[in-house]
């Protein structure tokens, strides 16, 4: 791979990588695959999950407590949402009284082919917001409990290591700054974007020139196919920024890009507009449609965790006995 493809395609990874994916879309939610094949799938997903995990847990270098600490909340985090539940008793009741009036409702309308009158769609909308309120009431209860681990967390882990967590991706080869124990932790969140940066003002003008804006054109349409599908415009827009940018970048001297790296490093990644549009949406709902959690929980506190850490574990046993 020339030099200028190589650099460029290091500059991006951090912006275009994401945990695998095997969803099989179809007209409702995943199709409903035959068993042997939703069970292969599975059993590969887990491992790609379980391998990212072990590409982080491996660049934090927990001790024995710690270890045991963050498997003790990932219990706990695994069993939040059954527990929760057991604080709601009328919420069965409630599910089959909003059965009742929906199935009568159902009837009605197809009987009359038309839209049902009198108490009957009045009974089902009582019913509806009814389970509107459970469902918040569940939503932001969990997400109580889901707070309350993201701070046992932080108050188990050093500041070093809660910074490896929130700059992780997933990932099934680990970046330069998780393989290294001393890097880890220790570096800025950008580091390896900017490390990439410095590759990029060192290739040559006329290599550049006549390769530079092909490659990130590439990478931005492998973006627009990965995370955020955009029209022709949008993605010639987005590599005239990043362009803008890079060019901006390579002609700054070397005091000035060292002051300003970290600002260059926030402004050339790829913006994920499908995601802040999502969060856009939820953060004005003005109900909590469902339970959110920190990187920090999602990351650590995952089945894919409980497994690897349970194991981990384990070898540390049978390590300290033989």
């Amino acid at each position: 791979m020339p030099r200028v493809s190589r650099c460029l395609a290091i500059l991006a990874c951090a912006a275009l990588l994401a945990a695998p994916s095997l969803a099989f879309a179809g007209p409702g939610d995943d199709v409903d695959l035959p068993e042997d094949v939703a069970q292969a799938k599975d059993r590969v997903e887990t491992l790609f999950e379980e391998i990212s995990f072990l590409n982080l847990l491996n660049g934090l270098h927990l001790t024995t407590d710690q270890l045991n600490t963050v498997l003790n909340l990932a219990y706990e985090y695994q069993s939040a949402p059954q527990d929760v539940l057991e604080t709601m008793p009328s919420l069965m009741g409630d599910l089959a009284a909003a059965e009742a009036a929906l199935t009568e409702l159902r009837t009605e309308i197809q009987t009359l082919q038309a839209p049902a009158r009198g108490d009957v769609p009045h009974h089902a909308l009582q019913a509806e917001h009814v389970l509107n309120d459970h469902r918040d009431t569940f939503n932001e209860t969990l997400n109580s409990r889901y707070a309350s681990l993201d701070a046992q967390l932080r108050a188990t882990l050093t500041a070093e290591q809660v910074q490896v967590v929130e700059d992780f991706s997933p990932c099934l080869i680990p970046p330069q700054d998780l393989r290294n124990p001393v890097r880890a932790g220790q570096a800025s969140s950008n580091e390896h974007l900017i490390e990439r940066m410095r590759r990029v003002r060192e290739i040559g003008e006329d290599e550049w020139q006549a390769n530079g804006r092909e490659h990130i054109h590439r990478l931005v349409v492998e973006f627009s196919q990965e995370r955020f599908l955009m029209t022709d415009e949008e993605i010639e827009a987005e590599v005239d920024r990043v362009m803008t940018l890079l060019n901006e970048m390579r002609a700054l001297s070397d005091m000035d890009f060292e002051l300003r790296k970290e600002e260059i490093a926030d402004e050339v990644q790829l913006i994920d507009q499908r995601q802040l549009m999502v969060d856009e949406l939820e953060r004005r709902d003005p109900h909590t449609r469902r339970p959110e959690s920190s990187k920090l929980v999602r990351f650590l506190l995952s089945d894919a965790a409980i497994a690897v850490l349970e194991e981990r574990l384990a070898m540390q046993d049978q390590a300290a006995i033989q």
